[in-house]
């Protein structure tokens, strides 16, 4: 049965004759299984053994899309209190309604939803089951009820929320701790960061990301700092003024830890997409400082360096991973805008001219090949190409607009009277006049058909986001409320 369910879901359409011996082979095991109940020498460890197959068949089932069937074959099993019905059975049921694309044809509603609600209900039979058999949830099958589940409505939601307190031990600030009752896992956590992200509470993705840091390190790593970062840049946008500094140590503890754990250095260290997300929050928040810190831990170069009157220095012995990209130096950009300080402008450009991406922007660049470990799509990566033309030539713009100011005496006593010298000013308009010219060959930049989540205007206003917080705030209290003991 494994090597059946080991087939991609693509081929089983014209794999009819494999799918009836499936089918064969499964009701061949239950026979089995029936002359096997009266064996009095079976042990725990053999139901688990036996219910393998049962798992290898849900799997055939959901790769050749036969989820009515699959319900059946698992009704069947749950009607009679089977102990085939494992945590890992269970697991694959909530893995497989994740994985649902589509409802059966004269069935309405969101799939999604409807997968969800399935959910709620095998997690009830479940509890039911195990009562009866001695088994019990694990993290695995609460990772794969918590992903399932987050995709649902707003009450699937808060269903799962309460299922992270009551098992992985896992509480809100402010609400009493609660003994879980399985051990954390990685996946398990990450599984939490996307539920708080599916609900648009990103200050408590925030929170448990960053106190999982400080007590248990173990279970953070680079996919959950990026999902982490995804939830600052998100509040970043309600104009708040700590993400930036969060995001920064968020990289720093990943870089620390991998410098600390040779057995988890690849999981830890930080990917290109966890800079670019440390990177955005620092853009939304115009926060230049942090900005050129990340700059640092990326090249390894002293952005100060890069300040008016100083020499830029040369990057020490390059490491795997360690470069600015495109996208990066778009954001960059960004930032020193947003921060509305000619100083900072300047001391952008020269990290622009030090750093020399601008050969990316050329018409007949080869894209495909600068995606490569950047963990973006073509048409992404050529969103970062626009936007870190159409930016940079605004920040030359800005920067001399500001210089003409001071060389005509227009600016105030007290402020930036920093004139360009006449070197860098020939220099940077070059480098305006080369990205112009790029911009007109490639008109289609100004129209990008992809945007990165982390750009998306979707992550919504600072109402919208406050709002949806404080909303799901209160119908989880009014539950706890609900559900505590009553006073005698």
């Amino acid at each position: 049965m494994k090597g059946y369910s080991l087939i991609p879901e693509e081929l089983w359409p014209k794999y009819t004759l494999q799918l009836e011996n499936v089918h064969k082979l499964y009701d061949n095991f239950l026979a089995y299984i029936e002359t096997a109940k009266d064996d009095k020498s079976s042990t725990p460890s053999d139901r688990v053994h036996y219910s393998v197959p049962v798992f290898h068949y849900f799997t055939v089932l959901r790769k050749a899309g036969l989820y009515e069937r699959l319900f059946e074959v698992y009704n069947l099993l749950e009607a009679e209190g089977s102990e085939l019905l494992t945590p890992q059975v269970y697991s694959s049921m909530f893995a497989h309604l994740s994985h649902r694309k589509a409802l059966p044809s004269g069935m309405e509603g969101d799939v999604r939803h409807k997968s969800a609600s399935d959910a709620r209900l095998i997690w009830r039979q479940m509890l039911r089951t195990f009562a009866k058999t001695g088994y019990e949830a694990d993290a695995i099958l609460i990772t794969h009820l918590i992903f399932c589940l987050s995709r649902g409505r707003p009450a699937d939601q808060l269903f799962a929320f309460d299922i992270v307190r009551d098992y992985l031990g896992l509480v809100p600030p402010g609400e009493p701790a609660v003994q879980s009752k399985i051990p954390m896992h990685p996946y398990a956590f990450v599984s939490v960061l996307e539920l708080c992200m599916a609900s648009k509470k990103y200050a408590l993705c925030i929170h448990y990301t960053l106190q999982m840091m400080e007590r248990e390190p173990e279970m953070v790593d680079a996919r959950t700092c990026e999902v982490a970062l995804r939830a600052l840049a998100s509040r970043s946008s309600m104009g708040t003024m700590a993400e930036a500094s969060q995001a920064l140590e968020i990289v720093e503890f990943l870089l620390r830890e991998a410098a600390l754990s040779k057995h988890r250095s690849a999981q830890l260290w930080p990917t290109p997409s966890i800079y670019r997300a440390a990177l955005a929050v620092c853009w939304r928040g115009g926060d230049w400082v942090t900005a050129t810190r990340l700059f640092e831990l990326i090249t390894r170069i002293d952005a100060d360096s890069f300040l008016d009157g100083q020499t830029p220095a040369k990057p020490p012995s390059a490491r795997p991973g360690a470069a600015m990209d495109v996208s990066n130096m778009s954001l960059l950009v960004r930032t020193a805008l947003a921060s509305g300080v000619p100083a900072h402008m300047r001391q952008c450009l020269r990290m622009v001219d030090h750093i020399q991406l601008l050969d990316e922007l050329q018409p007949d660049a080869i894209a495909s090949s600068n995606t490569k470990g950047l963990k973006l799509s073509l048409a992404e990566y050529n969103y970062y190409r626009g936007q870190y033309a159409f930016r940079l030539v605004s920040l030359i713009n800005a920067v001399f607009k500001h210089n003409a100011l001071v060389t005509e005496g227009k600016v105030e006593a007290g402020e930036d009277q920093y004139v360009i010298p006449e070197g860098e000013q020939r220099r940077w308009l070059s480098i305006r006049t080369e990205v112009t010219g790029y911009m007109e060959a490639r008109p289609g930049w100004k129209l990008p058909t992809s945007v990165p989540f982390i750009e998306r205007s979707q992550l919504g206003s600072a109402g919208q986001i406050a709002k949806a917080e404080e909303s799901v705030d209160n119908e989880m209290t009014n539950r706890h409320i609900k559900s505590a003991p009553a006073a005698s």
